[in-house]
């Protein structure tokens, strides 16, 4: 049995993986690897992080949240 949304092309496959496992290309990643200054969020929040962007943020966040992803469901494409 494949994981939910190995079929996607691999750019959204890839981000859809990143986010899951919180290793994506955040504001708190990009800070930890000497990147940027500081982990905000682009609307103020104080530490973007995978789990912010996708259950938290006001602009960003995707309906249904980390279940959503994790299923691939309708929602999380």
């Amino acid at each position: 049995m494949s994981a939910p949304g190995v079929q996607l092309p691999r750019k959204e496959w890839v981000t859809l993986n990143r986010l899951r496992t919180g290793h994506g290309k955040t504001g708190n990643s990009l800070r930890k690897w000497g990147l940027k200054d500081t982990p905000q969020c682009d609307y103020g929040h104080d530490n973007k992080t995978a789990n912010h962007i996708v259950e938290e943020c006001l602009v960003r966040n995707l309906p249904g949240g980390m279940k959503h992803l994790h299923k691939v469901t309708a929602a999380a494409t």
